[in-house]
């Protein structure tokens, strides 16, 4: 599915977005002339060009390779092909190895999941009381995203970044985003602490300890972790995204961060990684089957996300799978175990739709045995709440998530209904009673109760309820004007009056500002909210901000000519 990018101190794209099901866009030729092999390549072949970035796939069997390939350029500039032992960048598929690790060390009883992470990391106390290491694994934290407080100090993603930097930005938060446990959200930060943990309980580094108790063992020679650039490692793919003038350019990231990414390796040796979940040769089956176990929330819901793996289906098929996307990679290992049959799927191009490449390339090898139409994962979840609402009974006009402190707009053209605020100015289009698709964005679906009138987002297995807000006009924008400082985010930031508009300058961008519901300024595209504490003098002293991954973040007005923190 095509990523949208940016480095807008507004808006972090997080691997959250990762997860979304979408149908086989390349979907192979069936026709009976046709080996498996040469569908395959024909699948690739409508993504890849010639003299592009590409892809290197692997499939297998019980964990034996049956069939690898490989399609594109792993460096433009020298012309180096992509071959089945080209070095690529996971990404977010990383997650799994940091999740095997902590399950070796509780193995080991050295540690318990249900032990607070403050007892591991107590410079973590002021935001983290209460979280477990076992809600770090599934995702329910409700910590602050490392890397939306690494932007928000201008840390673009092409720069370095270190470590340290992402522990002491989060030791310096005052509260999370949410209570523990009480809601799921992919969270980069949760699997980066478990790295550090990893390194405090055993006394190495993820990267030696990864390497020494997982790679190692299993023979996967061509794996690492990298927390050091620049990395030296032979054969390693360059990765790109599109140029807007077209063609491709180099998009890579030197930030030095584990746990939740930077594992670096080849579908070789994802073979001998799958061929683990079958024989149990490092951690045993025991380990391997807790490892697919799904999660749950306080309340007792169960989470289709287990420790670093997706549990869902496809197509009728039971699938375990993750995705992977930073910079220029994109990565996707699935699994059907009922089948014994996986695919990797490994890109070094950000337009790459891995997941449905994945999907392409197994349904080759599964024909016959995939009865059920794909469908969407948010669709089922949106049909699963049995509402039957019609968008003519719901007023256009702002809606609010109370819970993320972000804003959509409902409008009507004639007879197309629009969501904005989602990627654009989206038309919706009905997939089933009460439930519509923005479409052209592809990942989000609506959903709308009648009672109350809210609206529901479904991104994933992510759902975010969107209240009905009035309009509001504050009665001087000129109060709102000044300069204001983050102890939390280490961030400065200004708002400025310009022709009658209010602006949000900070380190990296300029953000356009909107009166939005009472008290909050907002930037609907750009899905930045500022939500002020009014004072008696007439003039906000503070905001909370919000924005993907951070949640009330304090900015204090400073006192004009006082010196700069």
């Amino acid at each position: 599915m095509p990523i949208l990018r940016s480095f807008r101190f507004g808006f972090p794209c997080v691997a959250a977005a990762t997860w979304l099901l979408s149908g086989p866009v390349a979907a192979a030729d069936s026709s009976p002339g046709l080996s498996r092999e040469q569908r395959v390549t024909q699948v690739f072949t409508r993504i890849v060009k010639a003299g592009e970035p590409g892809c290197a796939t692997g499939v297998m069997r019980s964990g034996e390779p049956i069939y690898a390939a490989a399609f594109g350029k792993a460096d433009i500039e020298s012309g180096v092909a992509i071959d089945t032992e080209t070095v690529m960048d996971i990404a977010s598929l990383s997650k799994q190895f940091t999740a095997f690790a902590v399950l070796l060390l509780e193995q080991r009883k050295l540690l318990s999941l249900d032990d607070p992470i403050v007892k591991y990391l107590p410079e973590l106390a002021a935001s983290a009381r209460g979280v477990t290491l076992n809600q770090l694994l599934h995702h329910t934290g409700g910590l602050r995203d490392y890397t939306a407080l690494l932007e928000l100090r201008g840390r673009r993603w092409g720069d370095g970044a270190t470590q340290y930097e992402a522990l002491q930005a989060l030791a310096r938060q005052r509260e999370p985003n949410s209570p523990p446990g009480t809601r799921y959200e992919y969270s980069n930060t949760g699997y980066f602490l478990l790295s550090q943990i990893v390194e405090r309980v055993s006394g190495q580094p993820l990267v030696e300890f990864a390497r020494r108790h997982i790679f190692e063992p299993l023979k996967m020679t061509h794996t690492r972790f990298v927390d050091r650039f620049p990395t030296g490692i032979p054969r390693l793919a360059r990765g790109y995204s599109q140029a807007e003038g077209g063609g491709f350019e180099l998009d890579e990231s030197g930030w030095e961060m584990t746990g939740d990414g930077r594992v670096t390796t080849t579908v070789g040796d994802l073979a001998k990684w799958d061929a683990n979940f079958y024989d149990g040769r490092v951690g045993g089956l025991q380990l391997v089957a807790r490892m697919q176990v799904p999660g749950s929330l306080g309340s007792g819901e169960t989470l289709p996300y287990a420790m670093g793996l997706m549990i869902d289906e496809y197509r009728g098929q039971p699938v375990v799978y993750h995705s992977g996307w930073w910079v220029g990679f994109r990565s996707f290992l699935v699994r059907f175990p009922r089948e014994r049959l996986s695919v990797s799927v490994l890109c070094n191009r950000s337009d790459a739709p891995t997941r449905d490449l994945a999907n392409a390339v197994a349904e080759i090898w599964l024909e016959g045995e995939m009865k059920v139409p794909a469908e969407p994962y948010e669709l089922r979840m949106l049909r699963a709440k049995g509402s039957s609402a019609r968008l003519e009974d719901v007023t256009p006009g702002l809606y609010h998530c109370p819970a993320c402190g972000d804003f959509v707009r409902l409008a009507r053209e004639d007879s197309t209904w629009n969501l904005v605020g989602v990627g654009g100015n989206i038309p919706l289009v009905s997939a089933a009673p009460g439930v519509y698709w923005a479409k052209g964005y592809g990942t989000v679906h609506l959903g709308v109760s009648t009672s109350p009138a809210r609206v529901v987002l479904q991104r994933g297995y992510e759902s975010f309820e969107y209240e009905p807000v009035a309009d509001w006009s504050p009665k001087s924008l000129q109060s709102y004007v000044g300069a204001y400082w983050s102890e939390e985010g280490q961030s400065r930031c200004n708002i400025v009056l310009r022709q009658g508009a209010l602006f949000l300058e900070t380190c990296i961008d300029t953000i356009p500002l909107k009166p939005a519901s009472r008290d909050e300024l907002a930037s609907i595209e750009d899905r930045v909210s500022l939500r002020f504490t009014p004072s008696g003098a007439g003039r906000p002293r503070e905001f909370r901000y919000y924005v993907a991954g951070l949640r009330g973040v304090r900015f204090e007005r400073q006192v004009p000519g006082s010196r700069s923190p």
